[in-house]
C-alpha cells in the first residue's frame, strides 16, 4: 500500500508550493497533538531515509523484516528496499567470490 510522501525536496522538486506551505507550517509552526505524527513522517521522508538510502545501508547495514502479505519477500525498514530471498542469497554469494 503507497502513501503520500511527506518529503520537502519533492514538493519542492514539482514546484507544488501549497503542499510545501503546509508541510512547512506542520515542521516548524503548528504545535497540535494531532500533527505529531505527521511531523515524524516529514522528518522521516525528508531525512532520515534519503541518508539511509545513501549512507546508512550502506556502512551498517539493512534491516529486513518480511512482508505479512507474500512469504519470501522481504523489505528493509530504513531505505525501503524490497527484495526476495534468492536475490539475498545472490549478494552474500557475490561478496564471497569478491
Amino acid at each position: 500500500m503507497d502513501r503520500v510522501t511527506f518529503n520537502i525536496f519533492h514538493y519542492l522538486r514539482y514546484n507544488d508550493k501549497t503542499n510545501f506551505k503546509i508541510l512547512l507550517k506542520v515542521l516548524f509552526f503548528i504545535d497540535y497533538q494531532n500533527n505529531k505524527r505527521m511531523r515524524e513522517l516529514v522528518v522521516i521522508d525528508t531525512f532520515m531515509t534519503p541518508f539511509n538510502k545513501k549512507i546508512g545501508c550502506n556502512l551498517f547495514g539493512h534491516r529486513w523484516k518480511e512482508d505479512e502479505k507474500e512469504q519470501g519477500v522481504y523489505y528493509c525498514e530504513k531505505c525501503h528496499e524490497w527484495t526476495t530471498i534468492s536475490e539475498m542469497r545472490n549478494l552474500k554469494i557475490n561478496k564471497i567470490i569478491k
